[in-house]
């Protein structure tokens, strides 16, 4: 055996330095997934104090970089009268940016972080966003429907939670989407799944972003034409001016 490597000494060496570059990028390899687990956003979506419109939705950032919370985007399904594409339920979706306009409740309790569904969380931190009625109140009254009325209908409701992140330029975000169920009088929140959708991709990140430039591009329409008619409201309250 000693004979047979000192025969072939050139080739144990070169054998010896391959097999030490492999464990060496393993290694290497194990590391950066480390690195990339570590800096990669995770947020956790969940339901708690119950499951009907008094239950809360919470986000928790488990990931190990702080975050703030921008934005939370409600994509409502609604289940119309009449027959859709193969005799089916007819549906519609519409989207809303949930606002803090009808927290007057969150807005008794204290200061402004807790008056609001946006702010910073630190890595392991949770934050409410305030009651499913809340959250619905508040996209509801964005969309234009006439309150109860207008979400009477309501099937599935998808939440998706909005953050800024110092790692890159760009937003980090969880979706879940929740079934809403219409028992005796009351509506039951239910997850469609046990674990929060991470989105993650360059190009779903870009997309969001713009989601969110729309909505404040439409929120300012809406306040100037809620200025202007109540401007035209106040000029028709005032008597015009007789002449002498």
């Amino acid at each position: 055996m000693i004979q047979w490597i000192s025969e072939h000494s050139t080739l144990v060496q070169i054998a010896v330095q391959v097999v030490t570059a492999a464990v060496w990028i393993v290694y290497l390899h194990l590391l950066l997934a480390g690195f990339r687990r570590q800096r990669r956003s995770n947020l956790l979506i969940s339901r708690a104090a119950g499951d009907d419109d008094r239950a809360h939705l919470l986000v928790s950032n488990l990931g190990a970089e702080p975050i703030d919370v921008v934005s939370v985007i409600a994509d409502l399904e609604f289940e119309r009268p009449g027959r859709g594409v193969g005799h089916g339920p007819r549906w519609e979706t519409r989207s809303a940016v949930a606002s803090d306009r009808n927290s007057d409740s969150r807005r008794a309790r204290g200061d402004g972080l807790q008056a609001t569904r946006k702010g910073p969380l630190a890595s392991g931190e949770c934050r409410d966003l305030g009651s499913f009625r809340d959250l619905m109140d508040s996209a509801i009254d964005d969309l234009g429907l006439e309150g109860e009325a207008g979400a009477g209908e309501l099937r599935r409701a998808t939440l998706t939670v909005a953050a800024e992140s110092g790692r890159d330029a760009l937003l980090v975000a969880g979706r879940q989407v929740f079934s809403v169920v219409h028992l005796e009088g009351r509506r039951a929140w239910l997850p469609r799944r046990a674990r929060t959708e991470q989105i993650r991709g360059r190009r779903a990140r870009r997309e969001l972003a713009r989601r969110l430039d729309a909505e404040l591009r439409d929120e300012a329409r809406r306040v100037e034409r809620r200025a202007r008619a109540g401007a035209e409201s106040l000029a028709g309250l005032v008597e015009p001016r007789r002449a002498a």
